[in-house]
């Protein structure tokens, strides 16, 4: 009996062992990038875009534009932010962005809830989690015990990938003539579109 206990205290130590391993994983290279939303009490303006707002970064920090946009994020992900930004700044204004990724089918798959549930409460309104064990579930469990979330597996599969990457062959792509140039105008391209997204954000809120 007691060698049978002994085996099941030393499974659940190593499950536990596990999870806080993929716990820390997630939460730094997951849930962190998403949750750090330095906001001050200056910023009345809040850009909510995906991936497409991203270029502008915080260009317009200066004039109290807050730039609250992240790749992959839904109308649902918006809401979310909206809710958070009515209970927690002064928020005066928000500019919302309309393309074909934000409307597409494909956003209601690949998008940001499983993240985006940090931003409610549990009494607030959301229209896709309904009753507090929902939301219990998706806003702690799922994210402290990353055994049961389902994206751990390539979150972390990245994780190693990223650590046994051929750093020598990066550097040297890097520094190769043919991919600084495509870099180059790459770079060039993002900067005429931010300043381009720039004066559009200015007219709307000036």
């Amino acid at each position: 009996m007691k060698n049978y206990l002994f085996k099941i205290l030393m499974s659940l130590l190593g499950l536990l062992a596990i999870n806080i391993f993929l716990f820390l994983v997630v939460q730094k290279y997951y849930y962190q990038p998403y949750e750090h939303i330095p906001i001050s009490d200056k910023d009345e303006v809040f850009i909510l875009a995906d991936s497409h707002g991203s270029p502008l970064k915080q260009n317009l920090r200066d004039s109290g534009v807050y730039n609250f946009s992240i790749g992959s994020d839904s109308y649902f992900d918006i809401y979310r932010k909206i809710i958070y930004l009515a209970k927690n700044t002064n928020v005066k204004k928000v500019i919302i962005t309309a393309d074909d990724h934000t409307l597409s089918e494909y956003r209601e798959k690949l998008n940001n809830k499983d993240r985006s549930v940090k931003f409610i409460d549990m009494d607030d309104n959301d229209f896709l989690l309904s009753g507090n064990f929902s939301k219990w579930k998706e806003k702690y469990l799922k994210k402290y015990v990353p055994l049961f979330n389902s994206k751990t597996t390539g979150i972390v599969e990245r994780y190693f990938k990223s650590l046994f990457k051929d750093k020598k062959k990066k550097v040297y792509d890097w520094v190769s003539n043919k991919n600084k140039k495509k870099r180059f105008c790459k770079e060039s391209k993002k900067a005429v579109q931010r300043e381009g997204l720039i004066r559009e954000i200015k007219s709307l809120y000036e």
